[in-house]
C-alpha cells in the first residue's frame, strides 16, 4: 500500500502555536457522546466524497483520529490527518491504524505536504472553531494545492440556521436569539456520562463559507442540509430540523 509522502517537518516551536491544547482537553473531547455527530454528519462524508479503496484522503482538524481511522477501517482509504494541536496529534498516534498517519500543522497551514497529493479532503468541524477569517482563506488555499486537479473537498459543520433547536446531544446558540454573522455563539455538548461542556464558535453564514471557498479556487458542487426529527425547546413538538451542513466543492 502507498502512503502519503510527506516532505521532512520543518522544524517550528509549539510555543509560537496559539493553541494550547493540554491533555485535559484531549480527554473531555473522548468524553463527548458523539453518536448523533456520526449518524447526520461524518456518515454521508464517504458519499460526498466519491471514496474508493486506497483513495488519499486528507483529514484537516483530526483532532483524536476517530474519523481517520474509521475511514480507513471501513473505506480502506489511505488517510492523513493534520491538526494544530500537538495533544491532539500525539494521542491520535497512541492508536495505531494500518492506512493512517498523522501529521501536526499550524493553524491555516499544511506545511510539508506536497502538492497534488490527495484525492479527496475534508474538515469536520474546522470552519467555526477558527474565529480568523484570514486563517479560514489560507487554509482552503492550501487544501486546493494538495488536492490533485478535479478532486473533492466537504467542509461539514454546524448548521448557522440551527440556533437554539435542542439536538441529542447538541445545543448551537440560545434559544431566542438570533446570531449575527461574525458573532461568538456558545455550544453545548453532551459528554457519555450525561454532563454538558461549553465552549463558543464563530457564526458564519454559509454563503460566507462558500464564499471564502470560491475564493481560494474552489467550484462548490453542492450543499447539503441533512434533516432529523428533534424537539424545539420552546414548544416541545417534533418538527423537522438540521443540525449540520456539508458543503463540497472540486479543484
Amino acid at each position: 500500500m502507498t502512503y502519503f509522502h510527506m516532505l521532512e517537518p520543518s522544524a517550528f516551536d509549539e510555543s509560537t502555536s496559539s493553541i494550547r491544547s493540554v491533555q485535559s482537553e484531549v480527554d473531555d473531547y473522548d468524553a463527548l457522546d458523539d453518536a448523533f455527530w456520526w449518524d447526520h454528519g461524518y456518515r454521508h462524508l464517504p458519499d460526498q466524497l466519491h471514496i474508493a479503496p486506497g483513495d488519499r484522503v486528507l483529514d484537516v482538524g483530526c483532532r483524536t483520529g476517530k474519523s481517520a481511522r474509521w475511514l480507513a477501517n471501513a473505506h480502506r482509504a489511505q488517510v492523513l490527518g493534520t491538526d494544530p494541536s500537538p495533544a491532539m496529534i500525539r494521542t491520535a498516534e497512541e492508536r495505531p491504524t494500518l492506512g493512517v498517519r498523522y501529521r501536526r500543522t499550524p493553524r491555516g497551514s499544511l506545511r510539508g505536504i506536497p502538492d497534488s497529493s490527495a484525492d479527496a479532503a475534508y474538515a469536520g468541524f474546522v470552519v467555526s472553531c477558527e474565529f480568523l477569517d484570514p486563517l479560514v482563506e489560507q487554509l482552503f488555499s492550501e487544501v486546493l494545492r494538495v488536492l490533485r486537479p478535479g478532486s473533492r473537498f466537504t467542509v461539514l459543520d454546524v448548521n448557522p440556521s440551527a440556533v437554539g433547536i435542542h439536538f441529542p446531544g447538541i445545543v448551537y446558540g440560545q434559544l431566542g436569539r438570533t446570531a449575527r454573522p461574525g458573532e461568538m455563539v456558545p455550544l453545548s455538548l453532551q459528554r457519555r456520562d450525561g454532563t454538558w461542556t461549553r465552549s463558543r464558535r464563530l457564526h458564519r453564514p454559509l454563503g460566507s463559507v462558500r464564499g471564502m471557498l470560491e475564493s481560494a479556487g474552489f467550484t462548490v458542487d453542492r450543499i447539503d442540509i441533512p434533516l432529523v426529527r428533534t424537539l424545539v425547546l420552546s414548544s416541545r413538538q417534533p418538527a423537522e430540523h438540521a443540525p449540520f451542513y456539508l458543503l463540497t466543492s472540486r479543484t
